[in-house]
């Protein structure tokens, strides 16, 4: 809520999908859940209509029993006066693509322990 409060991101739509032991499939009503959201649940309102129930399938899919996920569409406002001025000066996006911060952080320590030490 402090990125949103903040206007760093947008956010759009928030689904919170659980598994139970069983292995049937759920989805948590953030207006209404008592603490099961965790703090998703201050995001209730956040619901246009992108994801839909294909996307629950598909996250069920690979979740498994007895864990929970969010799905989160957002949008990095931060950016947006960036791809103004990109495509203002003639750029195009040709593609576009999110990297896991994990992975850059494992790559980040790799190359750090590459550096040589005076």
């Amino acid at each position: 809520m402090r990125l949103v409060d903040r206007g760093i991101v947008h956010v759009y739509d928030v689904m919170v999908v659980g598994k139970d032991a069983n292995g049937s499939v759920y989805l948590v009503d953030l207006a209404t859940s008592s603490g099961q959201a965790g703090g998703f649940a201050e995001l209730d309102g956040a619901r246009t209509g992108i994801l839909a129930e294909d996307d629950l399938r598909e996250v069920a899919g690979a979740m498994q029993p007895g864990t929970m996920a969010a799905l989160i569409v957002y949008e990095n406002t931060w950016a947006v006066p960036f791809v103004a001025a990109a495509m203002e000066s003639g750029g195009q996006m040709i593609a576009g693509g999110r990297i896991p911060a994990q992975d850059v952080m494992e790559v980040l320590d790799a190359l750090e322990s590459l550096e040589p030490t005076n």
